[in-house]
């Protein structure tokens, strides 16, 4: 199955489609560690699951890459067929990535590990204390 995830701050709406894009699951999951544990009883790791690179998705990302899933991120600047939709619903968004990914055409986008992440952060925050001790001097 093909897993189109539409990740909010409450809530993640998730659409899973089969290989002739028929849905067969069509939920809803708070946004949480245990909502993503109930997502993945729900549908399985084995599946192929996409969501877009967010603030929230690289959350949800964390705890499907826990469990060894197969996740697809992504990359929202190259999005368009869902953000210039008309008829815009985070059901028709999640389907939308379920379509892309079964047919192999999700525009990805690279995320590190969050341990790299991590690392690249506690760096960005320590040169932005050093720039400011130099504009303090």
């Amino acid at each position: 199955m093909y897993v189109g995830l539409d990740i909010s701050k409450n809530e993640i709406v998730c659409v899973g489609t089969d290989r002739n894009g028929n849905v067969r699951l069509d939920r809803t999951f708070p946004t949480s560690k245990e909502g993503v544990g109930k997502l993945i009883g729900k549908t399985g790791k084995r599946n192929k699951f996409v969501l877009v690179a967010s603030t929230h998705g690289m959350f949800v990302l964390d705890c499907l890459r826990e469990v060894n899933a197969d996740v697809v991120v992504a990359n929202p600047s190259k999005m368009k067929l869902i953000y210039d939709s008309e008829k815009k619903t985070d059901r028709t968004d999640a389907k939308k990535l379920a379509d892309l990914c079964r047919v192999g055409t999700v525009p990805q986008c690279h995320i590190p590990e969050e341990k790299t992440r991590k690392i690249r952060d506690t760096i960005r925050q320590r040169r932005g204390i050093d720039s400011y001790i130099s504009e303090e001097l």
